[in-house]
């Protein structure tokens, strides 16, 4: 019965192969954003993206981005580069 029951999840999983993977990704961002709002110290600094987090706002230029953020930030920020919190 058990062996069955498996065999049928196997079944629905790779028939619904893009369901479920989209479902994994939603997952992940839900519990990525989650994270990010409910952190201990919430310093203040952008939004960073999952997987990625800021490099989009970085560029190519790291000190000016630096200099942007401690301008729009102040003396204390912080910033994700991928999954890492730089402060």
């Amino acid at each position: 019965m058990f062996v069955n029951t498996l065999y049928q999840l196997i079944y629905v999983i790779k028939s619904n192969f893009f369901t479920t993977l989209l479902l994994i990704i939603f997952t992940n961002i839900i519990q990525y954003y989650i994270n990010y709002f409910i952190r201990p110290s919430k310093i203040p600094g952008p939004l960073p993206l999952p997987i990625i987090g800021n490099i989009h706002q970085i560029g190519a230029d790291f000190t000016a981005a630096l200099k942007k953020f401690h301008e729009k930030y102040g003396d204390l920020y912080e910033f994700y580069v991928g999954s890492t919190r730089m402060i």
